[in-house]
């Protein structure tokens, strides 16, 4: 069985995989790296003891695993090495010469990697933090028109009371308020609310484009970020609060009379 494990896991990591022209029933694997180098695999596999076995599979899973960049890259490239003998002989030697064959090759990938991985942060908490501003903002306008419309209803009823206006003044000033909260609600659901949300709807969708050497999952982790996190909820909570409280209000004018 372990035999069978090396022998197949080192055919499934060679370049290429033939019968030689001779005919005859070997195996002959080929590994193209810095040079092309071909061996031969009798029919009843790689004679290696279970240790070099074990250690080429866990070779081959380390080269072939989805997650895996240049890995399988670097296998071949220290395998073209041997010439004169199979390099399942050196199975130790091979799988440590090419993980530092993999870190040289992946060096500057790796960097800029980082590199990209700390922009994409940096974009997300400014998304984060104009998401906030634009939030705070529209909270602070909204108490302002709510206490305005409030005070301008205030104000018909006192001047209805003092008979400074007539009644029907008073009346169409009144509806005429409450026509403004109803506008100033759907005023903050159309025009304001879409604003909010937009600048993490949008970072979502453009992180794929804006970090692309990074894996889904570190794009997940980006986005989880306690501080997009909680823009997020507090530009909904915002959105929908603000357009209620105009609605209530409106409610409330047309009841005051």
């Amino acid at each position: 069985m372990w035999r069978a494990s090396a022998t197949t896991a080192w055919v499934a990591i060679a370049s290429t995989v033939g019968t030689p022209s001779t005919g005859s029933a070997k195996i002959d694997v080929e590994y193209f790296g810095l040079q092309r180098v071909s061996h031969e695999i009798d029919r009843a596999g790689i004679a290696v003891t279970s240790d070099d076995a074990s250690l080429a599979l866990e070779m081959f899973t380390w080269s072939t695993s989805p997650d895996s960049v240049d890995q399988l890259l670097a296998v071949q490239q220290v395998c073209s090495l041997y010439r004169e003998v199979a390099p399942w002989y050196s199975t130790a030697d091979v799988f440590d010469a090419a993980q530092s064959v993999f870190m040289t090759l992946r060096r500057d990938a790796v960097a800029e990697a980082l590199k990209e991985r700390r922009a994409a942060r940096a974009v997300a908490i400014e998304a984060a933090q104009r998401t906030s501003e634009h939030v705070a903002a529209l909270s602070r306008s909204t108490a302002e028109r709510v206490v305005g419309t409030l005070l301008a209803v205030v104000g018909v009823l006192v001047a209805k009371t003092t008979k400074t206006i007539t009644p029907e003044q008073a009346q169409d000033l009144h509806w005429l308020l409450v026509v403004a909260l109803v506008a100033l609600a759907a005023w903050t659901i159309f025009i304001e609310g879409p604003p909010l949300t937009a600048p993490l709807s949008e970072l979502e969708e453009d992180l794929p484009e804006i970090a692309k050497l990074l894996r889904p999952r570190e794009r997940d982790e980006i986005l989880k970020l306690h501080a997009i996190q909680g823009a997020r909820h507090r530009a909904r909570l915002i959105r929908w609060c603000a357009p209620i409280v105009f609605g209530l209000s409106a409610v409330a004018a047309s009841i005051i009379s």
